[in-house]
């Protein structure tokens, strides 16, 4: 599955994304990994394909119970939350049309 996210408001959130790795792989030498990073979002910027998205960054949510989660104390988002969703005022999550 894969998730876009819309920022309402400034956001650094935590999700897996795709990227293309180097590996010798006989006559094909890229493949697609994908691994956690923070992605920063300005207000109204979209980003698309991404893989699960975990959380936002403490700062953003104050006084929320957080988790450390890539280095980072993360406000984790609800699991199985029906989407289309806004998250905090910060952030709206919904279902990529993207394949996986």
């Amino acid at each position: 599955m894969r998730y876009k996210v819309t920022a309402i408001k400034p956001v650094e959130i935590l999700a897996k994304v795709r990227e293309e790795a180097h590996v010798p792989l006989g006559a094909q030498t890229t493949r697609p990994v994908e691994n956690y990073k923070w992605i920063f979002l300005s207000a109204g910027e979209v980003r698309d394909g991404l893989g699960w998205v975990i959380g936002v960054m403490a700062s953003y949510v104050p006084n929320a119970p957080t988790e450390v989660r890539a280095g980072k104390q993360t406000v984790l988002l609800p699991l199985n939350d029906k989407l289309p969703k806004a998250y905090f005022g910060l952030f709206e999550l919904e279902n990529s049309a993207i394949p996986d």
